[in-house]
């Protein structure tokens, strides 16, 4: 169908069928059962291609990815408080805990999932990060 008018001209865009591509892992399901993963399939030039995406997707999250929570103290440092009103869930930090920390971690990670305490009226504030390791589904 094409739309014409003084202002714009173009090609209108149809919505045809949905397609369905399926990536399985039995070993997975079986340690954590059957998970779905929808996504527009227009986000695909043709179902190949949503295929190759969804295999990806298996090969990527079929085990589980360990989580590590480190927790801080933001009105500590002004960096820290910095840190900790900037950040926000899927960022990319660099996490180095090493020296007096003593758990020999330089490495980085995705935030997961943030959480806050405060206390004391705005004495006291606590932030929790849930990270998991980028190595794992960024190899880059």
């Amino acid at each position: 169908m094409r739309i014409s008018s003084p202002f714009l001209s173009g090609l209108a865009l149809v919505k045809y069928g949905e397609s369905l591509v399926q990536a399985d892992d039995a070993a997975s399901q079986a340690a954590s059962g059957i998970r779905t993963f929808k996504t527009a399939v227009s986000l695909f030039r043709n179902s190949a291609d949503a295929q190759t995406f969804a295999e990806l997707v298996v090969s990527r999250y079929k085990d589980a990815i360990p989580v590590l929570t480190i927790g801080f103290e933001a009105l500590k440092h002004p960096a820290y408080f910095g840190q900790a009103i900037t950040r926000k869930v899927g960022d990319r930090i660099t996490l180095v805990a090493t020296n007096n920390a003593g758990l020999g971690i330089s490495a980085d990670f995705f935030i997961e999932a943030i959480h806050r305490k405060l206390s004391h009226g705005i004495r006291s504030h606590e932030v929790t990060w849930d990270l998991s390791p980028a190595s794992v589904t960024d190899p880059s």
